[in-house]
């Protein structure tokens, strides 16, 4: 594949039972023409399609040339690919590439639904475009599977442009998308207009107005492309990409932006995928500049909607011999959250511009030129929420020279990085310098702990303000400020408190000794420590004792076992935490209504749209309850009965005038209130607040905003007036929340709103 001479071998002779279509020819399954409904392609059987690729020249310039033969997945119709494979005819010649399967209604009636399912071990391979899914121009939309199957020497593998069906989700999932390196000196060939399939492994901008994503990746091997995973079109559904594996990517490795702009609420989360860039090039090709930056993952966009990018690892080769072109791990503009990622032999972990809004905690960055980097942009100055806990380190085989931790580049800026009530905490780890500000007009105001670990050496132009904060118990300073990855200056981060001082908590909850606002801090405490380390056992040992002296604790803790044992599926271990919890169900309507939704949820069907009579009635009434749960099961209720009435938020109750005369004004408390974090968040989020006085007690009360009803109070832990709490998140249905600093049982500060995904 890709041999420069025009000539190519003539094709294999293949069974006239095997082969589908002829030069040039479409081959249509559909279910208004020749083949109706669902067309399986013979288990087991490789199906032979006519094409051969050359390069020729066309005014001058190479220009690749397929004569191939398409097969396009028409109206009403389904292609199911079980365990078989399509290739090009000729594919044991140099020269083998046919056009690909093509997923498009054609016919004059409107509301086609085309489906592809690509599964058990089938294979594309020597395709243009081994599937391409496009918008119909009758009003269509497509949906598909693509698992378990292998695809090869494809320029481009799967191509989506295509019209979702809204509220189902399309899997790319557990594949393998491998490629010749010497397919990059082909050129481009044009798909028509403006577009190009230029060696892109996944190109996924597909439309429709989700909630939440329209296409999941994940676990997918991806190798020798010049773009990995493409998702680079504004106003285009979200993609969701987890736990892939790309290797030799010679440009861009994951590229997504900002999406749906129509529905405002669209979220693409990018995480847990390993990235290697950078392959050998075979040669000067006419697709990959040899001198371009080449990028582990970019995302870029304004909206106001953070992106997700977590637990991803990059890892580049700047110490190789042939790093001719900068390499950067994260590449992020607009608000980002970043946490947990590992960014390594880089010139740059991360680079960003335009952060308004961003937070980066838990990443690590090792043997890079420049852990992180703000670059210069024409809007202002970059407002980074949090840059806390991440750890800058320099290693063997790394880049030489100078290295730094952070580096504010000429004509750029930065806002004040950590408070003294919550300092930065971020580790420098065997670099030249902490922080190198390059801008000559501007001061960086770094506030940093007393840990050795933070002892931060700056340079440039511009000046850095170094405050140390003291006063700050550094025993796991950064986990509470959500460094689960051991970044950050916490030394002695997971030593386990006493045996003794645990009992006296679990004690004093038991037999009720202290204040509720107290209990539920240790109740918290308790939870975190036997939870993280992984000790649900001894935890429900404990639930057992609660109940009678202490039922609301009972309650409370027994609804995050039955969530946590559902989550391990540990069914027997679930039903005796619901055998214990049923009882309780008869004295509270909060928890039998949770109990009735989990049964239902466990009930739902997998495939078809059916729901039982029974689940029905239960989500119906669940919905109308003014429960906690009635926002989750109003959701359910849309997807299984489009056109059922569903209650509309409830409306804010009016307060007495002499009520609201005797609270005092937000504006006169002394407190505030900072940003959630992660948010939107799925398990946990952290929350910090300044109070007036130090010797104040206050709590965070989470409102559900559709059916106003308070669903969690949780005490602000900790002494002095800059605090930080933790809320897990387990046992709250997704949403959106509205919380708030209560101090002493008054509202301290405005309300914030919070987002809470499944």
């Amino acid at each position: 594949m890709g041999q420069a001479s025009t000539n190519c071998p003539p094709p294999v002779s293949i069974p006239a039972s095997h082969l589908l279509g002829a030069a040039g020819q479409t081959t249509t399954l559909s279910g208004s023409n020749s083949y109706v409904g669902t067309y399986t392609l013979t288990p087991g059987t490789v199906f032979y399609v006519n094409g051969r690729a050359t390069r020729v020249s066309f005014l001058g310039t190479p220009t690749r040339r397929v004569t191939g033969s398409t097969i396009t997945v028409g109206d009403n119709a389904t292609l199911v690919l079980d365990n078989a494979t399509l290739t090009a005819s000729g594919s044991t010649t140099t020269c083998p590439m046919w056009y690909g399967v093509v997923v498009k209604g054609t016919g004059p009636a409107p509301g086609n639904t085309n489906r592809l399912v690509v599964q058990n071990n089938s294979a594309i391979s020597h395709a243009l475009c081994a599937i391409s899914l496009e918008n119909s121009s009758t009003g269509g939309t497509t949906d598909y599977l693509i698992d378990q199957s292998a695809f090869a020497q494809n320029i481009t593998h799967v191509r989506d442009v295509a019209s979702h069906t809204t509220g189902t989700t399309s899997f790319i999932t557990n594949c393998t998308f491998d490629s010749d390196p010497s397919q990059t000196r082909f050129p481009y060939e044009s798909a028509g207009g403006s577009e190009y399939y230029a060696c892109q492994a996944l190109y996924l901008t597909p439309l429709g107005d989700f909630g939440s994503h329209a296409v999941e990746v994940t676990g997918n091997t991806i190798n020798n492309a010049v773009y990995g995973i493409v998702n680079n079109e504004v106003d285009r559904a979200g993609v969701m990409i987890r736990n892939n594996s790309l290797g030799k990517i010679f440009q861009t490795a994951i590229w997504t932006v900002n999406n749906d702009t129509n529905s405002g609420t669209t979220i693409s989360v990018t995480s847990g995928n390993q990235v290697a860039l950078n392959g050998i090039l075979p040669a000067n090709t006419d697709q990959i500049d040899p001198t371009a930056t080449r990028y582990g993952i970019v995302r870029e966009g304004r909206l106001a909607i953070p992106n997700s990018f977590e637990n991803n690892s990059v890892t580049g080769n700047i110490a190789s011999a042939f790093s001719n072109y900068r390499q950067i791990g994260l590449s992020i503009s607009g608000p980002t959250s970043a946490s947990g990622n590992l960014l390594q032999n880089m010139d740059e972990g991360i680079s960003a511009t335009e952060l308004d809004g961003s937070y980066l905690v838990d990443n690590r960055t090792a043997g890079c030129g420049s852990g992180f980097v703000v670059k210069s942009y024409i809007n202002g100055q970059s407002q980074v929420n949090l840059l806390s806990c991440n750890t800058f380190a320099q290693n063997n085989g790394g880049a030489t020279g100078n290295t730094a931790g952070i580096v504010v580049q000429q004509d750029a800026t930065i806002n004040d990085i950590g408070s003294f009530g919550s300092p930065a905490a971020n580790q420098f780890d065997g670099l030249t310098y902490g922080i190198v500000n390059d801008n000559t007009m501007s001061q960086v105001t770094y506030y940093q702990t007393t840990s050795s670990q933070e002892a931060v050496t700056w340079t440039g132009g511009g000046t850095v303000s170094l405050l140390t904060v003291g006063g700050i118990n550094l025993k796991n300073y950064c986990l509470g400020q959500g460094a689960a990855n051991g970044n950050g200056v916490n030394t002695f981060r997971g030593a386990a408190p006493s045996p003794g001082y645990l009992a006296a908590l679990m004690d004093a909850v038991r037999r009720q000794l202290v204040p509720a606002a107290r209990r539920r801090s240790y109740l918290h405490e308790v939870t975190n420590y036997y939870a993280g380390t992984q000790q649900l056992p001894a935890l429900e040992a404990w639930w057992a004792t609660l109940a009678g002296p202490n039922d609301d604790a009972y309650r409370t803790l027994g609804r995050y076992l039955l969530s946590a044992y559902d989550e391990q599926h540990a069914p027997a271990a679930a039903q005796r935490i619901l055998a214990g919890l049923q009882p309780q169900a008869l004295l509270d309507a909060e928890l039998a209504a949770q109990l009735q939704l989990r049964t239902v949820l466990r009930h739902l069907p997998q495939t078809a749209p059916v729901l039982s009579p029974a689940d029905s009635t239960t989500l119906r009434t669940l919905a109308w309850s003014g429960l906690s749960v009635a926002e989750q099961a109003t959701r359910w209720l849309r997807y299984y009965h489009p056109l059922i009435p569903v209650p509309a938020p409830a409306p804010a109750t009016p307060q007495p005038a002499a009520a609201v005369a005797r609270k005092k004004p937000l504006t006169e408390s002394g407190a505030t209130l900072g940003a959630a974090y992660p948010n939107p968040a799925q398990t946990e989020v952290t929350i910090a607040c300044q109070l007036a006085r130090a010797e104040q007690t206050a709590e965070l009360r989470f409102t559900n905003l559709l059916t106003g009803q308070v669903l969690r109070v949780v005490p602000v832990a900790g002494t002095g007036t800059a605090r930080s709490q933790r809320v897990p998140l387990a046992g709250l249905p997704a949403g959106q929340y509205a919380y708030q600093l209560v101090v002493e049982g008054q509202p301290a500060a405005a309300p914030q709103k919070l987002f809470v995904n499944p």
